[in-house]
């Protein structure tokens, strides 16, 4: 039967890293609002990790192709999305990030992540190198125009992930490496106006407090600093689940979404945090794996941009978590509670799945691209 043939080529060990990583995201999610008697987040969380594994498998069954098909309405639609907010979005600590629908709130700049990923994989499916100067200015458009929206809300954090993701697929894509550096100066060259004329105060505080810890260890420096206390104080083994004083005694803020790696980190020591971080870098390696088996350019281009999504946010926050990088405020995925970052996570995981499920061309349409 045709749905054997599939089971067989699906990757189980990729499917297995995410189902672990959301039960250990559901555990520390209740563990960091246990204090709170574990109320709506942990339940919220629990709900949409069972409708996320549902979108998993729907997307999987899917052919990753019709993604392709589809690429320019899915990244126009995700644009517009992000215009809205401009308009309609409500805001809260300062960003303006959400469109409110009911009891639930869409952040367009989480579907952004993926849609760029699905349009710049379906850009260079259609061509090969070396590339022209022009192929090169249109995919830098691709990605501008959502990041421009995205760090305008302000999203540094998301900004920051489109452009590590942008790059890494131009690499993949077979742009020269000199280019690519070449690129990168010009991009550094633009720090120091950007950083003058384009960040707001918070932003550029956080940049502040990442390049001198001591600077305002009261203000925009506290979050950070509570974050590296926890993390330090779980020493080895760390101070066992539901003993996280920093988060249970209201010291570390946002210990639930952003600086969820520091409760990790207190209540289940250096050796938790490893077998975390080994179980992300084994996710990570099965992407890897999935888009060197890919059956076609634009299965590898799309499996590659969905793994340097998750490479990305894993050290973004992790690195923000421990002092290493800037405190951005992005969700570790599978870990942090949010719904946006989840479903996205899900459906992701879902494409790469997809991808190995199709990798000897197998077809439901039986027609070969």
């Amino acid at each position: 039967m045709l749905s054997d043939r599939y089971i067989r080529n699906i990757d189980w060990k990729a499917l297995l890293a995410t189902v672990l990583l959301a039960a250990v995201g559901l555990l520390f999610v209740y563990s960091a609002t246990s204090v709170y008697g574990a109320g709506s987040e942990f339940r919220r969380q629990l709900v949409f990790v069972a409708v996320g594994l549902v979108a998993l498998f729907i997307v999987a069954l899917m052919d990753y192709r019709d993604f392709g098909r589809f690429a320019w309405i899915i990244y126009i639609a995700s644009v517009l999305l992000l215009v809205a907010v401009r308009f309609i979005g409500g805001a809260a600590k300062g960003a303006q990030r959400w469109i409110y629908i009911g009891g639930f709130s869409l952040q367009p700049s989480e579907i952004a992540k993926l849609a760029v990923i699905i349009a710049i994989a379906k850009f260079f499916s259609e061509k090969k190198p070396p590339f022209s100067f022009k192929d090169f200015l249109f995919a830098l458009i691709i990605i501008g125009i959502p990041t421009f929206l995205v760090v305008s809300q302000p999203d540094l954090g998301t900004g920051m992930v489109l452009i590590i993701i942008t790059y890494g697929m131009f690499f993949l894509a077979g742009f020269r490496l000199k280019n690519l550096i070449a690129s990168v100066v010009a991009a550094l060259l633009a720090i120091p106006p950007v950083y003058m004329f384009g960040l707001k105060d918070y932003q550029k505080n956080r940049i502040r407090v990442f390049l001198d810890p001591n600077y305002d260890p009261y203000g925009a420096g506290y979050n950070v600093r509570q974050s590296k206390i926890a993390v330090g104080s779980g020493r080895l083994w760390g101070k066992g689940l539901f003993n996280s004083t920093q988060s249970q005694l209201h010291w570390l803020p946002e210990h639930h979404t952003d600086y969820i790696f520091a409760v990790v980190a207190e209540e289940v020591g250096f050796i938790g945090c490893l077998g975390l971080i080994s179980l992300y870098f084994f996710l990570i390696y099965r992407g890897i794996r999935i888009t060197l088996d890919a059956a076609d350019r634009f299965g590898a281009l799309l499996a590659g941009g969905i793994t340097l999504l998750f490479f990305s946010h894993v050290i973004v926050n992790i690195g923000g978590a421990i002092g290493l990088l800037p405190s951005t405020g992005l969700p570790l995925p599978f870990i942090s509670y949010g719904v946006n970052n989840l479903l996205v996570n899900m459906v992701s995981i879902g494409l790469l799945l997809s991808i190995s499920m199709r990798k000897k061309d197998l077809s439901f349409y039986s027609v070969k691209d």
